[in-house]
């Protein structure tokens, strides 16, 4: 993944970007409790195990809130793509490799070994989806002031 943010519009000012909605993203009413069930029809929000096609519906929202532009969604959707390449790429490795261990080791030690794997794997695809979230000016973390 590279290491350049989504590219951004000339005319767009740093922080100018409005702070995303989750309620409204939901379908919640602003004024309602964010616990009730959005209405029919409504996007549910973003789940932890959630597919390409739910991370898709949450930029669509925000671009139609005017937090991120048609070019910044598909910037984002480009390296969330690449991220999935690369995380069935190194699936692919470690089935391979584990089947290799099964044989030469035995399982309860292919076993072990693959959950070391999966964990560091996990580890560096979630620090690099957050990276690429926090290239989003309205997921950004809020920087304290004072």
């Amino acid at each position: 993944m590279s290491k350049r943010p989504p590219s951004r519009p000339a005319n767009r000012k740093p922080g100018t970007a409005q702070r995303f909605r989750p309620d409204v993203a939901a379908g919640v009413d602003p004024g309602e409790a964010v616990a009730q069930t959005p209405g029919p029809g409504a996007q549910p929000p973003l789940r932890a195990t959630s597919s390409r096609e739910d991370f898709s519906r949450l930029l669509d929202t925000m671009k139609a809130q005017g937090n991120i532009s048609a070019a910044d969604e598909a910037a984002i959707l480009r390296e969330y793509d690449a991220l999935l390449a690369e995380l069935r790429a190194e699936k692919t490795r470690l089935e391979a490799l584990y089947r290799e261990r099964i044989t030469a080791d035995g399982q309860a030690q292919a076993d072990e070994w693959l959950a070391g794997e999966a964990a560091a794997l996990g580890r560096k695809q979630g620090e690099q989806l957050r990276q690429l979230v926090e290239t989003i000016p309205a997921l950004a973390p809020i920087e304290p002031t004072g």
